[in-house]
């Protein structure tokens, strides 16, 4: 019983958490755009750890099959890709701020914007996903 509980419960009390962590630092070290953009992709990075591991105890508990192992992997990859594009845009933003350059600073914040939406839903996708997969899942 404490093992369902345990795995049924871990991956939403992570988010919660980092969410929780992202407003905290929101209101603290985040006072600029870049800040915010900033923790948006750090919580994304632990978030993907975060699946990652509750996906790798759902697949030794054998409540995951190796098709839907399978599955995670795929998904990983495409969320983990969306993290990378998101910090290279971020990077490029950063740059043309640092270089005082505002049309290149516009162009790189819209691709930054693009990035992080695209990085939300492969999260959304691959969090779903993988915790369909628990005991109490569906897939």
């Amino acid at each position: 019983m404490k093992r369902i509980i345990r795995g049924r419960f871990i991956l939403p009390a992570a988010i919660i958490f980092a969410i929780a962590v992202c407003l905290v630092m929101g209101q603290g070290c985040a006072t600029s755009k870049a800040g915010s953009a900033y923790d948006v992709i750090y919580t994304a990075a632990v978030t993907y750890d975060t699946l990652m591991q509750f996906a790798a105890e759902q697949y030794v508990e054998g409540h995951m099959t190796e098709a839907q192992k399978n599955r995670v992997i795929e998904l990983a990859r495409k969320y983990y890709a969306a993290v990378l594009a998101a910090q290279s845009a971020f990077k490029v933003w950063k740059l043309a701020e640092i270089r005082g350059d505002q049309e290149g600073m516009t162009d790189a914040q819209e691709a930054l914007a693009i990035a992080v939406d695209v990085m939300n839903e492969a999260r959304d996708l691959f969090a779903d996903f993988v915790y369909s997969t628990g005991p109490s899942g569906e897939a």
